[in-house]
Parts: C-alpha cells; structure tokens; sequence
C-alpha cells in the first residue's frame, strides 16, 4: 500500500509538471479559453481565436511603471495595423482589482487592448523574467520573447513581412561572470554585451571574502564605461554635456541610442562589459587599470583638462537686507514650497535641479533651516532669470559666472 502512494505521489508531480511546462519558441500555443477580459467584445477569449495573425502578448503588473508607460504605444500600434495583429496585455491579478487600480487613478493612461486577468496559468507557460515581458505569437507557433521597448512599428512589420529578428532575449540563463573568479587571483576582461552573461554594475567592491577588489560594467555604452572609469567612484563626476566631450567619428557607436525602440540591436552591436579584478592591495590602482583597459582595446585617447566655463554660484545675502518671500499672488500648484528645511538638503533640491545644465558652486554660509518657495516656470525647463528672482527672494544670490572644471576628453586617436 505505502509502495502505491508513492507511485500515485509521483504520477501527480509528473502530471504538475507536464501541465506546467513552459514554453519554448517553436511551440504551439495551447488553446486555453479566459473569462476575466477587459476591452473585449465577448466575455471569453480563446488564444487560438488569433492564429492566423501576429499576436503579442505583454505580461504587466499594477507595479510597473515601465509597464504603464508603454501602453499608449500598445494601442497606437494596434489603430495603425488594424486586423494584422492582436496585442494581449495580461497580468496575474484579478479582473476586480485592475479595474479598481484604473478607477482609481483617472490621470493613468487606460489601454484600449484586449487584457486578460488572473492569468497565472499563461504567465506559467513563459519564462516570465521581470516586467515588461513580451511574447511573439505568429500563426499560433511562439516566435521570440522581448522586452516591451523592442515592439515598435518597424519590428512588428519585420515580423509580419516573416524577418527573423534578432531581440535580446530575457529569458536566457544569465551567469554571473565571464571568468571563475575562484580560479583567478587577477584578470581583466572586455566582452561585447551578451544574452547569457550579467555581471551586474558595481564599483570597486570587495569580493572573494574581502581578498580581492571587483569592478562591473554590463552591458555599457563605450561612453558610459569611460565616464565610470575616469569619475573614480565620486572623484570627479563626468555626466553632463559641459564636462565629458566626444571627438569621434560614427558618434552614435559611443553613446546610447536617443530612440529606445532601437535599444535591443544597438546594444547587440555596440555595447561591451567589462571585469576587473585584483587583489585588495593593489585596489588604489583599480581605476587607473580600468582607464589603460579601455584605451588599449578601444583605441582612443582620454584626459581630463581644466576648462573655464559658465557656471552658476549660490551665496547668501545679508539677512538685514531682505524681506519674507511674498507669494500670495502665487497660485499653490505653480510653486514648490520647501519650508524649514536643512541648508544641506536645500543645496541638493537645487543641484538635482541645476547641474543637468550648468556646473554649480555653493559658497554660501550654511543656514540651520532654509524657507523658499520656486515656481514651476523657473525649473520645467530650467529659467535662469526667474529661478534667481526666486532665491533671491530667499535670501540668496545665484550669479552666473565662469569657473574652472574639470572636462573628460575623449577622442580617436
């Protein structure tokens, strides 16, 4: 008897199994029917009912705010190709909980497509990896997996027109390093960005029971990887258009591509990732190393010079020489209101704010608390005359003036 329980145990886990076996591209969609359906003309939905056309299925969550961005793109790509294709968007909770999360938030985009609700037993059929996920459908045989950014009017006629298209897949088995770091005391390694490798992204970091110092880059932009290695872990900070220069030719192989739905393929053939790895005494040497890497595979020249350049300076005014901020002639949802808050923290709110387009200095004497109110107009985009009208009514100058940075050169050899 126990021996029969056992076998009737293991004919129920292999029966689990085989039900929720996933997916691979080459397969057959499975003809399951759903009944909790959104923005559909019928109260069920048959994934077979879209066999003959190209089907895209977008896994979602009410968490992800990549998600909520990319449904206004969904429903113009289903308007401009009509009866082509189907877009699916599906997500695991349930029909009443999504329509309270649409409910309640009026200003959230709400997709026109087709959605499927408590849908755990078709995210089971993928290798569903973080959110967005997409799947490709065409003639009922599963095609690829992608991330949402990759589905794009050019892609989606590639498809239909029968192109292969080559996405990087999200599904892969991604191992944490190029090299056994258990066999190696120190190495270095420039690889070009790859579906089955993520070595995340870190300074240098200890590693090896705090015997060695790591340094990761995955899947960088050659830009990216010289601003890391010359920034030296918040020595300098090359991150804006006024203090990092590129003289190359064929500049969009340098930097990230402006357009994201191109992403997937210039990062197949521009991206790189790179290791460092070294024992902890030589750790001061970590960065230098990076930079000659970088240099001698790239072939390109980098230094940093010191450049006069226009910049903005905050310093305080003499208490006895302002009034109180007059803001009643300010309608409340046209300012930013900071009261009583720390020098220190009013310096940041400002520097998030400023450095994206001028270098800025603070040489004003700290303050225990900081009261000022700056208006929309002076911030969305950045108004040079009206963010100093503001401040100054706070209590401080903000002076344009030039001064010397630092700037991160790079240029072909």
């Amino acid at each position: 008897m126990k021996r029969l329980v056992i076998l009737m145990l293991w004919v129920a886990i292999g029966i689990t199994r085989a039900n929720t076996q996933q997916l691979h591209p080459g397969d057959r969609l499975p003809d399951l029917v759903f009944r909790n359906v959104l923005n559909y003309q019928v109260d069920s939905l048959r994934l077979t009912d879209f066999k003959e056309k190209l089907l895209i299925i977008d896994f979602w969550n009410t968490r992800c705010v990549a998600c909520f961005k990319a449904f206004p793109k969904l429903d113009s790509l289903k308007k401009y190709f009509g009866d082509r294709i189907e877009i699916l968007l599906v997500n695991n909770e349930s029909k009443v909980f999504t329509q309270d999360f649409f409910n309640k938030r009026p200003l959230l985009y709400k997709p026109g497509v087709p959605m499927i609700t408590d849908a755990k037993k078709l995210s089971d059929l993928f290798p569903v990896d973080g959110y967005p996920y997409t799947v490709w459908v065409q003639n009922g045989i599963v095609k690829s997996y992608s991330g949402v950014h990759a589905v794009t009017k050019e892609t989606v006629q590639e498809f239909i027109a029968g192109r292969i298209l080559g996405f990087r897949d999200p599904t892969l088995i991604r191992f944490a390093s190029s090299v056994d770091y258990s066999k190696h005391d120190y190495f270095s390694s420039i690889a070009r960005c790859s579906d089955s490798i993520n070595i995340g992204s870190t300074e240098a970091v200890k590693v090896k029971m705090g015997k060695a110092v790591s340094i990761a880059s995955n899947c960088y932009s050659i830009a990216n990887l010289y601003r890391k290695a010359y920034n030296e872990n918040g020595k300098y900070r090359f991150n804006y258009h006024y203090n990092f220069l590129l003289n190359v030719r064929e500049l969009f192989k340098y930097e990230y591509p402006s357009n994201k739905d191109s992403l997937d393929q210039w990062l197949q053939s521009y991206a790189y990732s790179y290791e460092l790895m070294l024992p902890v005494a030589k750790s001061e040497h970590a960065y230098r190393i990076m930079q000659e890497d970088l240099g001698r595979y790239f072939n390109l020249k980098a230094e940093v010079q010191f450049k006069l350049t226009e910049s903005l300076v905050l310093r305080r005014r003499n208490p006895s020489d302002f009034k109180r901020q007059e803001i009643s002639n300010m309608a409340s949802d046209s300012i930013i209101s900071f009261r009583q808050i720390t020098f220190d923290q009013f310096v940041r709110e400002l520097s998030v704010r400023i450095e994206k387009s001028y270098p800025f200095f603070v040489e004003a004497v700290p303050l225990e608390s900081v009261s000022c109110n700056i208006r929309y107009k002076s911030l969305f985009p950045l108004n040079i005359p009206n963010l100093q009208q503001d401040i100054y009514a706070a209590g401080f100058y903000l002076a344009k003036e030039r001064r010397i940075i630092p700037v991160l050169i790079v240029s072909d050899k």
